[in-house]
């Protein structure tokens, strides 16, 4: 183990030349950073952290299946900018259940305090008279389980979802936006798992005096191939909406091509009715080295032909891609870069742009962004406990056409000057460390956030130092089996 952990160490020297490298090559081309790392990923951190685990006695078949946790973080920055100060605690209880083929998984989130509270890009909730404390009652997971067999799986119910290799999460589906009730499936075929997934978002009045309900759904589905060297995986997905529009039997089935559907539209509301989009992700393990290629690619609105009527925003493209440390020992870390079009998640029409209650589906950067971040870190033993320490840093750079953007017409608007008006920037870095000690984590953190155009706003670049804390613990409580 000694002599594996002395030779990994000049590989993320070179990762992180190569990090310093690029980051001085993205300083000629700005491109904007901010509250998305400093947001922590709460949910992810609860399913991956540590907790106590407490056994008790098989009592009865009731309580045997039962697997209770309940798991508390708090948090707090501080910083001269008041949008870096966060004091927010959060409270998760949940309960797992497993009997014979059907399984059930309920997750509760108590978060707060603060008048808008924020969970890694969507909100939860905007606190109401000056006596509301703003705190949320989540119930984020509720959802069943039918195993009948290894080959296949089907739910119901409100869980989150993230597919891609994407350290930020995925650009076609992401477990940043708030979750999906609905009809989940799940096929093995040999090699080969195929999902699928179907829910209804909000719906939307329009017409006059808002008297029309526009009705939306969504569907989604993913055919996927990895192995422990290399994989690929292919999606899909249809937002589908019309006034009084019910559920599409078409996009209930994963096996379906939803696109060809789109094209092929015959219940009165053709492409005006339809949005698809389609992505591929891979990773690739480098031979004889402990790093790991990835990436992914969406394609928005995506045509075979070009015309007149067709040139306004089709072909959309947004792209990301990283280096990951793997299997490296003591090390850990990755480098991520992409950019997301104008027109991705974008949309003339409102009922078909790519959010639900106003979150978005895939990235939590929604479009016209330019995105280049990473961190790199080790980890000690220290009194046989896990000290782990890195440094990180974010530098997005973010248009002003965000979602909601109105073209100026439907024709040719492909063709505008991208970017222009005023564009803003962010840069941050930080160093942070950790430590878990007695089924305590505790992570400190320290750095700085710097500004450009912040706003919408000409101005010049400002600093804003920050400093904080997170503490997180947690027991469960099950059978002995």
């Amino acid at each position: 183990m000694t002599r594996r952990i002395s030779s990994v160490p000049p590989i993320p020297l070179i990762l992180l030349i190569l990090m310093v490298t690029a980051m001085t090559v993205m300083a000629i081309r700005p491109a904007n950073a901010a509250p998305i790392p400093l947001d922590d990923h709460s949910f992810r951190s609860f399913d991956g952290g540590r907790y106590y685990y407490l056994s008790t006695p098989q009592v009865s078949p009731l309580w045997d299946v039962h697997n209770i946790t309940l798991r508390f973080s708090d948090r707090y920055y501080y910083s001269d900018d008041t949008t870096l100060v966060s004091n927010r605690w959060l409270l998760h209880f949940a309960d797992s259940i497993n009997f014979q083929n059907i399984d059930f998984n309920f997750r509760i989130r108590l978060d707060g305090p603060g008048s808008r509270v924020r969970d890694a890009g969507w909100t939860s909730a905007v606190a109401g008279d000056a006596n509301d404390p703003g705190f949320v009652y989540d119930p984020d997971r509720i959802i069943a389980h039918y195993t009948p067999n290894d080959r296949f799986r089907f739910g119901f119910g409100k869980d989150r979802y993230n597919w891609g290799q994407l350290e930020l999460g995925g650009l076609l589906l992401s477990d940043y936006n708030e979750g999906f009730t609905g009809l989940y499936q799940q096929y093995n075929l040999g090699p080969f798992v195929l999902r699928g997934l179907a829910a209804q978002l909000n719906s939307i009045k329009t017409g006059p005096a808002n008297s029309a309900i526009t009705h939306r759904y969504f569907s989604a589905s993913r055919l996927e191939y990895f192995r422990p060297k290399y994989g690929f995986a292919v999606s899909q997905s249809m937002l589908y909406v019309g006034v009084g529009r019910s559920w599409d039997i078409r996009y209930l089935f994963p096996f379906y091509i939803f696109h060809y559907g789109q094209m092929t539209d015959s219940h009165g509301y053709g492409n005006d009715g339809q949005n698809s989009q389609g992505a591929i992700d891979a990773y690739f393990k480098i031979p004889g080295q402990p790093l790991e290629l990835y990436g992914e690619l969406l394609v928005d609105d995506f045509q075979v032909h070009s015309d007149s009527q067709s040139q306004s925003a089709q072909n959309c493209l947004a792209w990301m891609a990283g280096l990951r440390l793997k299997d490296a020992g003591k090390w850990y870390g990755f480098i991520e870069g992409g950019r997301i079009n104008t027109y991705v998640y974008n949309h003339r029409t409102l009922a078909k742009q790519y959010v639900y209650n106003g979150n978005f589906i895939g990235s939590p950067l929604g479009p016209d962004q330019e995105l280049l971040w990473g961190k790199i870190g080790r980890k000690f033993d220290v009194y046989d406990n896990t000290l782990s320490a890195d440094v990180n840093f974010w530098r997005r750079r973010s248009g002003e056409r965000g979602i909601g953007y109105r073209y100026p017409n439907i024709f040719g608007t492909s063709g505008d000057p991208v970017p222009y008006g005023i564009i803003e920037h962010e840069l941050s870095f930080w160093a942070s460390a950790s430590y878990r000690r007695h089924y305590i984590d505790m992570e400190v953190r320290a750095g700085s956030a710097m500004y450009r155009n912040r706003g919408n706003a000409v101005s010049g670049w400002s600093a804003y130092p920050f400093a904080g804390v997170f503490l997180s613990s947690g027991i469960s409580v099950g059978a002995s089996k």
